[in-house]
């Protein structure tokens, strides 16, 4: 034996000597590769072996020495330390360990949709194959950490961190905000209270890595087991990591594309719609127009007959007023028309409001739905009013607040589809927050109720339980007008137990600028008036109704001739005192009248006469030539006070 061997062996020369081999290896155990192999070569076989000693590794080979006569008298091993060789195949067949985890991660959540899923998927695997004692990817809000998945060994390790948000601060991982990875090779040296409750339970080596979809870190991947975690191991982990922020990345971004396409056709749905109603809006008031004019008479003449004939019996008189009222109600659905599909306008200015005369304007409009449409199928919606009297106004959009009434009973009437009772309150009350005195409204219905997560989500924009009945706006609407009015909304809800949606609108001082003046009673002496209307009826009935009060009337049924009327009465020095022009005409409509009787006399006032409600009640389309506008039919007491206030310079507001 070489002298090297012998030293390597710790053999003393004297024991060499009719020792056995099975001495020298092993402790005399008879299948250690040395011994095998040289028992073997003394049977003549060329023998090879492999063997751990001392923290090394050798290769040998081994065959017999002698002579055809007197057989095998020796044996001949030749061995080479391989050491350095086997560290490198275990490195490399840790290193192609690793990369097929790499490469098994990556195929496993390419094909995968939702986040949840490359969460749980990449935790299994990294527990399996790492191979690490737990995994986990823990949401965060920049503040908090909180479990959100974890493999099977990991759902054991941070269950801590399921039940309840644990701050960053108490934990080592708070570096990865800033896109910082964080390596643990002794938890023991760690004093934050996560490092703490992760070492009773064996736990010593940590990485953790952050996670993010965007560009704001929005979770951390965790990995933890007995030992530390080398640096290739480091690496993978955190190309595993990588690769899932990348496929969440793609994730977020094809959600918020869905998301972006499904608010696009909402929105192109919403102006479908809105195109629609305009059309309608525009067929609508083209009817009102022909039959407000139809009205006008009547309306008109039993005005005149109640106010002229006091030798009217009593008969007649009722029948009178029963005719009157038929008319009346007909030019009021006219009016709701008309203010249903008005075109958009300014904002209003803030005005003094009577909350009961809306809700009985609300109900008034919606009747159709909560009383003839259900009746016709059979069931019936009972309705209960419950308004307190002499409520305080409130400032606010006459428009608006209507409209969110409507809204709401609209909602009330959905949720009812087999009828039931449908609640309305007034009241005065505070609002919760601020408790500011306020005009609490309340609807509520007996329907189908809400659920928390439909709660929690009913004043989100688009949203709807109503599928493709429902734009998702309604409720978005009533929200946006309470905000206006700096007010409040609450909504109680169960399912199957109805909803109750309450109102809280702010009392505030009605300033003097916005107070409602009392209608102008100045005595009118006699005017010298043009009238223009292409409709006979029309101008028969002005000038019935002005030359009872003593009025001159001149009358002409179009823009041309009336302006030629205009200039011979400048010419002659017999001016008209007012000029009252319907909207719509052939040839030359009431607005370029009212722009040439301006240019011809700037002091002249222009009273607009029309049916045209939806148009001329517009702001943006009034022409600052026009004074004042009057709808068809109109009442007597109207029209009266209307030329009172022109004749006198006090021209009110845009319309009457």
């Amino acid at each position: 034996l070489g002298g090297s061997v012998i030293g390597e062996m710790r053999l003393k020369t004297a024991g060499i000597i009719g020792a056995k081999v099975e001495d020298w290896f092993g402790g005399g155990a008879p299948e250690h590769p040395a011994v095998v192999a040289h028992k073997r070569a003394l049977r003549g076989q060329r023998a090879h072996f492999e063997m751990a000693w001392r923290g090394r590794v050798f290769q040998g080979t081994v065959e017999g020495i002698g002579d055809p006569e007197k057989g095998i008298t020796g044996v001949l091993g030749l061995a080479v330390d391989i050491t350095g060789r086997k560290e490198a195949e275990a490195a490399l067949e840790k290193q192609l360990r690793l990369v097929q985890l790499l490469n098994e991660v990556t195929q496993r959540i390419a094909h995968l949709s939702e986040i949840p899923e490359i969460y749980a998927a990449t935790c299994e695997l990294v527990e399996r194959d790492l191979p690490c004692d737990g995994a986990a990817f823990l949401t965060t809000d920049g503040v908090t950490i909180r479990l959100s998945s974890a493999g099977p060994s990991g759902q054991q390790i941070f269950s801590f961190l399921k039940d309840e948000a644990w701050s960053l601060n108490r934990s080592p991982f708070s570096p990865c905000l800033n896109r910082e990875r964080v390596i643990i090779d002794d938890l023991t040296e760690q004093t934050d209270p996560l490092s703490q409750r992760l070492v009773p339970i064996g736990q010593r080596g940590c990485i953790g890595l952050p996670v993010f979809g965007s560009e704001v870190v929005t979770a951390l991947f965790v990995a933890t087991r007995k030992g530390s975690f080398s640096q290739e191991e480091q690496d993978i982990v955190k190309a595993i990591v990588d690769y899932a922020s990348q496929s969440i990345r793609k994730i977020e971004i094809h959600q918020n594309l869905v998301m972006a396409y499904e608010e696009l056709r909402r929105t192109q749905n919403l102006a479908l719609q809105q195109a629609r109603l305009a059309a309608i809006g525009q067929m609508a008031s083209g009817i009102a127009h022909h039959i407000n004019n139809a009205l006008t008479p009547i309306v008109a003449y039993s005005e005149l007959l109640a106010e002229t004939e006091q030798e009217m019996s009593e008969q007649g008189r009722l029948y009178l007023s029963r005719m009157r009222s038929a008319a009346q109600d007909i030019a009021n659905t006219v009016a709701r028309i008309r203010s249903f599909y008005r075109l958009p306008r300014r904002p209003e200015l803030p005005q003094p409001l009577s909350v009961n005369d809306l809700i009985l304007s609300a109900l008034d409009f919606t009747r159709v739905r909560w009383s003839d449409i259900l009746q016709q199928s059979g069931f019936v919606i009972r309705l209960v009013t419950d308004l307190t009297e002499d409520l305080p106004p409130i400032l606010g959009s006459e428009t608006d607040i209507r409209e969110a009434l409507v809204n709401l009973i609209l909602n009330a009437c959905d949720a009812m589809p087999d009828g039931g009772t449908l609640t309305i309150r007034s009241q005065r009350g505070t609002i919760p927050e601020t408790k500011t005195d306020a005009v609490v409204v309340s609807v509520e219905d007996t329907g189908i109720g809400m659920d928390e997560e439909t709660k929690s989500r009913c004043l989100e924009p688009f949203f709807s339980t109503k599928e493709e009945h429902g734009t998702g706006l309604g409720l978005t609407i009533v929200y946006g007008v309470v905000q206006r009015h700096q007010g409040a909304i609450e909504i109680d809800s169960a399912l199957g137990q109805g909803t109750k949606v309450r109102l809280y609108f702010p009392i505030q001082p009605v300033a003097d600028k916005v107070s409602v003046s009392p209608p102008f009673v100045a005595r009118l002496r006699p005017l010298r008036i043009l009238c223009v209307d292409d409709e006979e009826s029309i101008r028969s009935v002005l000038k019935d109704l002005l030359t009872r009060d003593s009025h001159q009337v001149e009358l002409t049924s179009d823009g041309p001739s009336a302006l030629k009327m205009f200039e011979e009465s400048l010419s002659t020095n017999v001016p008209f005192d007012l000029v009252i022009t319907d909207l719509g005409m052939p040839g030359m409509d009431g607005r370029q009248v009212a722009a040439k009787i301006k240019e011809l006399s700037p002091t002249t006032p222009v009273l607009l006469f029309t049916g045209w409600g939806a148009i001329a009640g517009t702001e943006e389309l009034l022409p600052e030539a026009v004074d004042e506008v009057l709808f068809k039919p109109p009442q007597l007491s109207q029209l009266r006070s209307a030329l009172a206030r022109l004749s006198s310079g006090k021209s009110a507001p845009r319309s009457s």
